[in-house]
């Protein structure tokens, strides 16, 4: 009778245990990750004034960019807006812009005459009741808002000033991007350390399933050596027996699909897109390998390394976030 059991829907027998072979280290050389959130800012002279221009932008599941003028100017938030959206997929990032001089202080003084009239006209006729010979102060009128006050006035943006504006975005931009990529560098400095460090609880693990197995024959042919000597010998409940055992102990191919997503996730980052939300899928796929590989295994030295493992890849989904 052929106890060796084998997975009819997988084709991996219980010996494949022992052909579980160490994880190869990855190495993960990408310099294309970049972060989501950044700042960037520029200054461009117009005149007698200066443009400045600051750029933000943090972490977001989707794209989102906001505008803000220090004056409305639709065609030029539109066109802004663009050039935010040619050059990041994902996050949220914000744009202002301020004007420095003599365009951002354009005023001029509104005097409210008729309200002027009216107070003039008041003072006279009181000073006249009251017989009182007191001079009308002007600068306490002046002092009143509500008859006089400072207005500002908005400017018409000319094409060339719009032209101005837009390259010092441009350099703002260009200011962003290179700090998400050098955020991204750190970020990928660190994933790297944290999938190196589950690979080598993977490792540790593959060099005991040997002696696992072992033991499971063990207690397998203790369970069929009962059988036997119960002289109730029945060749379809044995083979049951060693189909559940088997099963329950057999965590092989967890460990090869682990093995496969971490390579997967070396391969996602040699890519130039946009890779946050499939780096996101990946752990998560992780994460659900090494927690069925800790609920199938009874040898607390794998249970042990689980937790550790489950330990570096919460790290790694943290840092996964804030990935472009």
């Amino acid at each position: 009778m052929d106890l060796s059991y084998r997975n009819t829907n997988e084709g991996i027998s219980l010996n494949a245990l022992l052909n579980v072979v160490v994880f190869v280290r990855i190495s993960i050389g990408c310099d294309h990750m970049k972060s989501m959130t950044g700042f960037g800012s520029a200054r461009v002279e117009y005149g007698e004034c200066q443009i400045v221009i600051e750029t933000r932008s943090v972490n977001q599941r989707f794209f989102d960019c906001q505008v803000r003028l220090f004056q409305s100017a639709p065609s030029l938030e539109d066109a802004i807006a663009k050039r935010v959206k040619s050059l990041i997929i994902r996050g949220k990032v914000e744009v202002f812009v301020r004007i420095e001089g003599e365009l951002g202080a354009s005023q001029e003084l509104k005097v409210d005459e008729l309200l002027v009239d009216q107070y003039i006209a008041t003072f006279h006729e009181i000073r006249k009741k009251e017989k009182n010979s007191l001079p009308l102060d002007i600068n306490r009128l002046l002092m009143n808002e509500s008859l006089v006050r400072i207005a500002h006035q908005e400017q018409s943006f000319t094409d060339e000033f719009e032209r101005y504006v837009l390259e010092g975005v441009d350099q703002a931009l260009q200011s962003l991007v290179t700090m998400r990529e050098q955020e991204g560098n750190a970020l990928l400095l660190n994933i790297k350390h944290e999938i190196e460090q589950v690979t080598n609880h993977c490792d540790r693990i593959a060099e005991v399933l040997p002696r696992l197995l072992d033991e499971y024959k063990n207690r397998l042919h203790a369970q069929i050596n009962t059988l036997v000597a119960s002289h109730e010998i029945d060749e379809s409940r044995i083979l049951t027996e060693v189909a559940l055992l088997a099963d329950k102990v057999d965590i092989s191919e967890e460990m090869v699909r682990l093995k496969t997503h971490i390579q997967q996730f070396h391969r996602y980052c040699q890519l130039s897109e946009p890779i946050g939300r499939r780096l996101d899928f990946l752990i998560q796929e992780m994460n659900r390998e090494v927690n069925t590989i800790g609920s199938k295994a009874s040898d607390s030295f794998i249970r042990q390394e689980v937790v550790e493992m489950k330990g570096h890849l919460e790290k790694v989904k943290e840092q996964v976030q804030n990935i472009e």
